[in-house]
């Protein structure tokens, strides 16, 4: 870390004794790894608002960022701030072959064998092959960014291993590997201010803009009272750029986060983003943090309420957001979301989170939450909740949405369909081994819907049902094992949402049958109302209940759909009320129908509603024939219910899947078949075990080879490699 400030002082001294023929200006400014906070407020009051005295007169930007683990040094002109946004290559176009011929006369004159690159200077270059494994905000880029011509020397090819730690000591410091680059880097920038005409021959001259926005804007809460949005001061704003630029996969698809707070009324000012254009979007946080125990008082709230969208379109040269909202809460963290078939997370960067209240089943008013993935595949979610309500939370992927990856609900033995978290008001509540926590919450569940499934003879298809990993995993926490717990914990996570899954594929088919045949026996009670009993008006609809409620009540005992609702009283209660609203909808039919028929608006709509007539004359008319052989119509029907319930209970309620093949025309370029589990992304996530287990029933004699990719930090230069066949050779990276 103090390299970059005594190399700033030694080219002080450097070029106090050999003056060049430019003026050069050393600037030192603080908060780098704060969003290069001093850089954005230098160049807007400096720059910016002293155009005409001082910014006018800047020809060339150039920063260091040393590291004395190698000596080669690169030339870049983008950095991570805005996500290696491109736009700060463009003002070096012009320059940038005068750049090499003079690294390669400075190389000469100092006898120096170091490897210089300019390839960073392009807008197309990749970083990863001059920064395999680590990626830093450049001073440089924002001045880039607002049309200044700027680039950064930064030390390259190395993994500063010890970059933000404590082991970043001046004792570990290679001053010979320092020494070369200041040679470079003193001798480099002299021969570049001692070039005669060096604006506009090479640099061409700028003007204050290109995409420098402004941001502005309120953090508010909302006050149910008053029903509006209310400021709240001492807010701490985070924002960053994100999913822009030729960042590869295996990165971080972020730029670094810069932090703001809001004054005494909310107000929030950050100086110096880059425009979207569309498609460089901006993400927008806010909190409060209790300054004793520094867990989260406040937090965005995407309830509801919520104003601004997290994600920001900036737009001009000063963007207004409106309206942020946070609220008050509480906060679970969670560790190790993702899909447990694969123990990473989506390929697609597609997870997401629910919060529902636990009661409800539905999202409270105000709720939030935050998720980073890291590159090692292990992530971390913050849970913002509502203080004293009871939580469920359930994480989902795009290809995942019917079902949850993760799901908490805090079941228990006496509450296997759980209780919900609850957290006070800046409360901070933390679930290690989450996945084991997962794991429980998924076996609870679905053992308490197979345990009615099984009372009345369904079995899922399946032998997992069998294993109790989690119940291992839980002894080995218990006892300390740790390593054992998390290995069995994630074997458990993912046997039980496997199970869990068709249990509740198998519920829902049978509560959907519930349903329909509930429906039926509303018919079927009118039916033997008009059939063998003789009343009218009130004593009509009362007759009609009672025979449905007899009738129901066989069905609750000989079905289980009843049994697997989550409410019986309410899936009643939709019923009552249909049943309670037919006559109404009946009645208002036959009006529409008369009017229609009336009217002969046209033959299609007087023909239709004649048909309609007739159907319902012929309902009447079998109604009275029933009527008059009730012995012989009570039969019939008896003999229909008792084939209907037989269809019902020897019925499968289990659910089958049959891979589609797609045949394509083109020869395979290898005897073999691959099997992707989603559309077209290099199987990064697999595919499921229950494929394997089938392909290995009907493929003995066959190599199979599943793959499920993790990209780590390491940048492709160092994996990469060449294929060689006959005389043909091809460069993978």
């Amino acid at each position: 870390e103090c390299l970059g400030i005594s190399s700033l002082l030694n080219l002080v001294r450097y070029y106090s004794l050999n003056p060049p023929k430019y003026s050069i200006v050393f600037l030192a400014v603080s908060g780098h790894n704060l969003g290069l906070v001093g850089t954005r407020w230098f160049l807007r009051e400096w720059v910016k608002e002293r155009w005409e005295e001082f910014g006018k007169k800047i020809i060339l930007w150039i920063n260091i960022d040393l590291n004395s683990e190698t000596t080669d040094l690169a030339l870049l002109a983008n950095g991570y701030l805005y996500s290696l946004y491109q736009f700060p290559a463009k003002p070096l176009r012009k320059a940038l072959q005068y750049f090499s011929t003079v690294i390669q006369k400075v190389k000469v004159k100092l006898g120096l064998s170091t490897n210089i690159y300019v390839e960073g200077l392009s807008e197309h270059a990749y970083w990863q092959e001059l920064m395999p494994n680590a990626i830093v905000p450049l001073d440089s880029e924002i001045a880039g960014m607002a049309g200044c011509p700027s680039f950064s020397i930064v030390t390259c090819k190395n993994s500063r291993e010890l970059w933000q730690t404590p082991l970043d000591t001046i004792d570990h410091v290679n001053i010979k590997n320092v020494n070369v680059q200041f040679r470079f880097i003193s001798e480099f920038i002299y021969e570049l201010a001692n070039t005669p005409n060096l604006q506009p021959d090479y640099l061409e001259p700028w003007s204050f803009g290109g995409l420098w926005s402004d941001l502005t804007g309120k953090i508010c809460v909302y006050d149910e009272w008053t029903g509006w949005y209310v400021p709240i001061g001492n807010a701490i704003v985070c924002i960053r750029n994100f999913g822009v630029g030729p960042l590869p996969r295996y990165l971080p698809s972020s730029g670094l986060y810069i932090f703001a707070t809001t004054d005494k009324d909310g107000n929030v000012f950050i100086p110096g983003l880059a425009q979207s254009l569309g498609s460089n979007l901006w993400e927008i946080r806010a909190y409060i943090v209790d300054e004793k125990s520094g867990c989260v008082t406040y937090a965005p709230d995407l309830g509801k309420y919520s104003y601004s969208e997290r994600g920001l379109n900036v737009e001009g040269v000063l963007f207004n957001f409106g309206y942020f909202v946070i609220f008050p809460c509480g906060s679970l963290v969670l560790f190790d979301a993702g899909d447990p078939r694969t123990l990473n997370e989506p390929v697609d960067h597609s997870l997401y989170v629910k919060v529902n209240d636990h009661e409800t089943h539905s999202p409270p008013d105000h709720w939030g939450y935050d998720y980073e993935s890291l590159s090692d595949g292990s992530s971390i979610i913050m849970v913002y909740a509502p203080s004293r309500i009871p939580i469920e939370i359930m994480v989902h992927a795009s290809y995942e949405p019917k079902h949850p990856l993760c799901l908490l609900v805090n079941a228990s033995e006496e509450h296997p369909l759980g209780m919900g978290y609850q957290v006070d008001l800046g409360e901070q509540l933390t679930l290690p081994l989450t996945i084991i926590h997962y794991a429980k919450d998924f076996y609870m569940i679905r053992n308490l819907r197979q345990t009615i499934l099984y009372k009345y003879g369904l079995k899922l298809p399946s032998d997992f049902t069998r294993y109790r990993y989690f119940q291992e995993s839980l002894d080995a926490y218990r006892n300390g094992e740790y390593t054992k717990a998390y290995r069995l914990g994630q074997i458990a996570w993912s046997v039980e949402r496997s199970v869990y899954v068709k249990t509740i594929d198998m519920k829902n088919d049978v509560i959907n049958v519930t349903v329909f045949f509930s429906m039926l026996l509303i018919l079927s009670a009118i039916i033997m109302e008009r059939a063998f009993i003789t009343a009218t008006r009130i004593k009509r609809i009362i007759i009609t209940f009672v025979i449905l409620a007899v009738c129901m009540s066989l069905f609750y005992f000989l079905h289980p759909g009843f049994a697997l609702t989550t409410d019986f009283l309410m899936l009643l209660l939709g019923l009552f009320a249909l049943i309670l609203t037919a006559p109404l909808f009946s009645f208002i039919l036959l009006h529409v129908a008369s009017a229609v028929k009336m009217k002969r608006r046209s033959r299609m709509e007087s023909g239709f509603m004649e048909e309609a007539t007739k159907i319902l004359f012929l309902f009447s008319f079998a109604s009275r024939i029933l009527k008059r052989r009730k012995l012989r119509s009570l039969l019939a029907i008896s003999s229909i219910i008792l084939l209907t319930l037989s269809l019902i209970l020897f019925s499968s309620f289990s659910i089958s899947t049959t891979p589609k093949p797609v045949h394509v025309s083109a020869e395979g370029r290898y005897n073999g078949v691959l099997i992707k589990y989603i559309e077209w992304g290099g199987l990064e996530i697999g595919i499921s075990k229950e494929m394997l287990n089938v392909l290995n029933k009907y493929f003995e004699k066959s190599i199979l080879a599943p793959r499920a990719w993790l990209y780590t930090e390491t940048g492709p230069s160092s994996l990469s490699f060449s294929l060689r066949y006959n005389r043909k050779e091809a460069q993978i990276r």
